[in-house]
């Protein structure tokens, strides 16, 4: 049961790392750049879980189906929301560039 409370350890690191580069990112380069960065910030975010899960299968080996379902629900749930927080993101800014 204390592997459950890591899935949300693991995912409020993730996201935080995640929100932290590419709001520099927004800072530092154009609008190209910006969605290279965010795609390699998927593609790690991948590995990492695909990582974290394997690690799980070799310690624990028990309950492996019902962790990695939990997981893919947090998985989906930050893929919303990020994809959620961006977007926002960008409209504020497009908004501002607008009234300027």
């Amino acid at each position: 049961m204390v592997w459950y409370f890591s899935i949300l350890i693991y995912f409020l690191i993730v996201e935080t790392a995640i929100i932290y580069v590419i709001n520099n990112g927004i800072k530092k380069y154009k609008q190209s750049k910006l969605i290279s960065l965010y795609m390699s910030a998927r593609v790690v975010k991948i590995l990492l879980s695909l990582a974290f899960l394997g690690v799980y299968a070799l310690i624990v080996k028990t309950g492996i189906r019902s962790f990695a379902i939990v997981f893919m629900l947090f998985y989906l749930c930050s893929i919303g929301f990020e994809t959620w927080y961006f977007v926002s993101k960008e409209l504020r800014q497009n908004n501002e560039e607008k009234e300027e």
